[in-house]
């Protein structure tokens, strides 16, 4: 389902989420976001960068700003292990690549499975824009802008799926 996810192989109505782990913490992002997951690549660093800002990796010829998502949300660095990978985004048009403990699955959370985060609630400079119940499991779904700081789109639209 990952991979026919990814290709934008999505049913209309469906409400696509690429699930993963920061620490413990299960988080979903957009999957019309998700551009690629890659394995850990070689970071060069950049001085005078934000503290969870890791550097930028050249992937295939393109060089993409890394960000360390654990570090962002958790003011904790990442501790890398064989599990750990870089999710790729895509906000339009611009890449940028979230590095995170480990991804888990593609899933469809219904609309009525998404609730909105009250004010008080968002924190983290409004990376989380949704709280999903999925079954047992409760995830939080970030806002993409907000995560990479780009502030170019607006919460509503970073947050859910795109139309279609």
């Amino acid at each position: 389902m990952l991979d026919a996810a990814l290709e934008g192989e999505q049913e209309e109505g469906e409400n696509l989420f690429l699930t993963f782990l920061v620490d413990k913490d299960s988080f979903a992002l957009a999957i019309d976001y998700v551009h690629e997951i890659v394995q850990l690549q070689p970071i060069v660093p950049v001085p005078q960068q934000q503290a969870h800002m890791k550097g930028v990796m050249n992937l295939r010829g393109d060089i993409i700003p890394v960000i360390d998502l654990k570090h962002r949300l958790r003011g904790v660095e990442t501790q890398t292990t064989d599990r750990a990978c870089i999710i790729v985004t895509d906000v339009g048009g611009e890449h940028a690549g979230m590095l995170v403990d480990e991804v888990s699955e593609v899933v469809n959370i219904k609309q009525e499975d998404l609730l909105p985060v009250t004010e008080t609630g968002k924190g983290l400079d409004n990376c989380v824009c949704a709280i999903a119940r999925d079954g047992e499991c409760v995830r939080m779904v970030l806002d993409c802008d907000a995560v990479l700081g780009q502030g170019q789109h607006g919460m509503a639209e970073t947050c859910l799926p795109l139309s279609h």
